[in-house]
Parts: C-alpha cells; structure tokens; sequence
C-alpha cells in the first residue's frame, strides 16, 4: 500500500475490537477501536517500510498482518 489500508472485517465482528499498528521492530505508532465492518487506516504519516497491524477482540489478538508500505 502507499497511504491508505482498508479493513473489512467480513465474520465475526463485534464492539471493543481494536487495531494496533506496528514499526518492524516493534513500536506500537498507533492503537484505535474499529467501529464498523469496514475501517480505513492512514498509513500517510509513516515512511517506506514493513509494519505489523494487530487486530484485538478484548484480551485476545485475532490476526496479525504485515503490511509493506512503498
């Protein structure tokens, strides 16, 4: 991606799930709550790189991307 991410969340979704967004060596840079099926990230204040998107319900992390920026 080049500055913005988009976030479906097709099953399972559900009130205080929230992402976190990490460089590669792991900084957390941001933390959010994801309000509805579909989020947009802004990647545009971050350079070129690999970072880490967690996604949280609660407690428990549900899935972790890795995300290159160009």
């Amino acid at each position: 991606t080049s500055g913005i991410l988009k976030l479906k969340i097709e099953k399972g979704f559900h009130p205080g799930m929230q992402y976190s967004l990490f460089d590669i060596n792991g900084k957390e840079l941001s933390m959010k709550k994801i309000d509805s099926y579909e989020t947009e990230i802004s990647l545009s204040e971050f350079q070129a790189g690999i970072y880490l998107l967690k996604i949280q319900a609660g407690q428990s992390d549900l899935r972790i991307f890795k995300i290159v920026k160009r």
